[in-house]
C-alpha cells in the first residue's frame, strides 16, 4: 500500500495523497475491503 510505505519512509505528504487518491478511487462504491483499507490508512497518517 502507498500510503503504508510512505509513512514508513517517513513521507507525510506522500502518505496523505495516496490516502486521498484511495479515498477518490472508492468515492461511491460498495467496496467493504477499500474502505476498510481507507479506514486503516487513516489511522496512519494523521490529518
Amino acid at each position: 500500500m502507498l500510503a503504508e510505505a510512505a509513512v514508513a519512509a517517513g513521507e507525510p505528504t506522500r502518505a496523505a495523497s495516496a490516502v486521498a487518491e484511495l479515498e477518490a478511487g472508492i468515492e461511491g462504491r460498495d467496496a467493504p475491503l477499500a474502505w476498510a483499507v481507507l479506514r486503516r490508512c487513516r489511522e496512519l497518517v494523521p490529518a
